[in-house]
């Protein structure tokens, strides 16, 4: 009788591991174009990092750039005239730390409550197409990276030319002859060479002699 109840399922053994050995549709992974940098991206036009004040006064000054905005210029000169004598208003003056950081504010709130049709029209086409909004975030990372890169670099050939002028022995150098100038006497020489150009000089010179050595060398 077992023996009959294994043969019967046998068959449904079978077709469930046909079933289950299907290999799994492969997802077809999407190829992206790689971006060719040529110019630097626009800045972006409504980021600007606060100043170190407090919370109170970082209000007060956007608050005074946003009436400033709409009411305009005419405004600006009341508040000034009525608020001269306080000093919470001190960055209402031109010479002022934060008058830059003010005027960049009535700026940037005169586009959002005035905009420009152009300004539209590009908020229109990337509302309709997040594609190209995503090709220019896509852009600002890849030129993010590769200021880093220039950046990194500029860093390791400055290291490597500190590293270079340490490795000049000084004491190499001995005093020939030394000249004496009278004060009244006047000449056309060349002004005093300090240390640091020296050395830069000198590890020019280095450079000057493995490139003749190694032109030298090739066929």
């Amino acid at each position: 009788w077992y023996q009959r109840r294994v043969r019967a399922s046998a068959p449904v053994i079978k077709a469930a591991n046909v079933v289950t050995s299907q290999a799994p549709t492969k997802k077809k992974v999407p190829v992206y174009e790689p971006i060719i940098l040529k110019e630097p991206p626009p800045e972006p036009i409504f980021m600007l990092d606060p100043p170190s004040i407090s919370a109170y006064e970082l209000d007060v000054l956007k608050l005074t750039a946003q009436f400033v905005a709409k009411n305009g210029k005419t405004f600006l000169q009341t508040l000034i005239q009525k608020e001269q004598k306080n000093y919470i208003f001190d960055f209402l003056r031109p010479q002022h730390g934060h008058f830059q950081y003010f005027t960049k504010l009535v700026e940037q709130y005169s586009k959002i409550l005035l905009p420009e049709s152009l300004m539209l029209e590009n908020l229109r086409l990337e509302s309709e197409t997040p594609s190209k909004l995503l090709d220019k975030v896509l852009y600002k990372v890849e030129w993010v990276k590769y200021q880093e890169r220039v950046r990194k670099k500029e860093e390791d050939d400055a290291e490597k030319e500190r590293v270079s002028f340490a490795q000049i022995d000084w004491h190499d150098f001995v005093v020939v002859e030394t000249i004496d100038f009278p004060v009244e006497e006047l000449g056309e020489l060349p002004p005093p060479v300090t240390p640091d150009e020296l050395g830069a000089r000198l590890i020019a010179q280095e450079r000057h002699e493995r490139l003749k050595i190694t032109q030298g060398d090739m066929p």
